[in-house]
Order: structure tokens, then sequence, then C-alpha cells
């Protein structure tokens, strides 16, 4: 069974279904930003954390042998520039790229990563989750058996009552594009 980086049984993206890449779809991605334009691997990372606003960056393990691969099968090309490999798609990426890549359930996917509604406060329930963990993280090895049970119960009631959000979903009369926040900010978002 795959585990998560805390060890536990799943992954952090939920069922296969809902990642947003699917196993062969990286070089896919790969073959699209090298479509707009050459690209060196670091600059390929930049573009991706920026295409998923932050929530992804693959890491150069990933990235630097995607890109080997796409090269020896004749996919891309490089050439060194100062101290940067700068990679092109070639013609055959493309032709392959044009015949494989256009999967309409794989663009469908990637499009709920690549431009969620309301980035805005997905980055500030984001930071929010990171706070909590950070002080957890730090924290956790001060507390007692009793501290430990109350945040752990505070913790699987906040996960439930989420969990219940989550399932009722947007009313079906409006899109989450069309949701205004409410006046006023709370204390925590005054720092954002």
């Amino acid at each position: 069974m795959e585990t998560n980086s805390f060890n536990i049984p799943g992954s952090m993206f939920g069922s296969p279904k809902d990642r947003p890449f699917q196993k062969g779809d990286f070089k896919f991605l790969i073959l699209e930003l090298l479509k707009e334009k050459p690209c060196c691997g670091y600059e390929i990372i930049r573009l991706f954390e920026e295409r998923f606003h932050g929530f992804y960056a693959p890491s150069p393990g990933v990235v630097y042998p995607t890109l080997q691969m796409l090269e020896e099968i004749g996919h891309v090309i490089s050439l060194q520039q100062g101290s940067k490999k700068v990679y092109t798609i070639t013609e055959e990426g493309q032709s392959f790229l044009d015949e494989k890549g256009c999967i309409r359930e794989r663009a469908e996917r990637f499009s709920d990563w690549d431009n969620p509604p309301n980035i805005v406060e997905i980055r500030k329930t984001m930071r929010e989750f990171v706070r909590l963990a950070e002080m957890i993280k730090w924290e956790v090895r001060k507390m007692d058996y009793h501290e430990l049970r109350k945040v752990r119960d505070i913790i699987i009631q906040a996960h439930d009552e989420i969990d219940e959000i989550m399932k009722k979903g947007p009313p079906p009369d409006r899109s989450l594009r069309d949701v205004r926040p409410p006046p006023g900010r709370t204390k925590s978002e005054e720092q954002y």
C-alpha cells in the first residue's frame, strides 16, 4: 500500500484519479512548456511552480531524467549556453505531442490544478494549514499525553467538519468564481 510523507497509508493527493499527474503525463507537460519557448531545467521547475500557483514544483530528480529521456528519443534537443543546457522541442517531439498529448481527460484534470478558482482564498487557507503544521511540528515534543490527545481530537473534529464542507461543494446556482468574500478580515488574515 502506498504511504505519504508521514508514513501513513494513502497518498497526499488522494486517489490516483484525483492526482494532478498520472503515470506518463509529465513528459507531455514538459513538451507543452518547450513548445512555448526553449528552457533550461531550472526554468522548467520555476514555470511549473508558477503555473500551479506554488502548490507543485517538480524536483530536479524528476525534471532532468525526463529531459534526458526526451532527448534520447529525439523529442527535444539541448544546446549548452554558458553553464546551462537549454532544451528545445524537435519536430518529432511536436508531432508526438500533437498525436498523443491532446487527451481530453488530461486537460480537464490539469485545469483544476492549473487555474483554480478563488486562488487568493486557497493561498490564505493553505498558509493557515502550514502555520498549524509548523506549530504542531515544533511543539508536539513538549506536549504530554493528555495535551496530545486534545490536539488530536481537535484535528479529527476539524477534519470531519472540512470533509463535510467539501462533500457539499458549491451551490449549483453559482460558480466558485462568483463567490465574494465577506467584508472585514480575521486577525490571521491581517498579516497577508
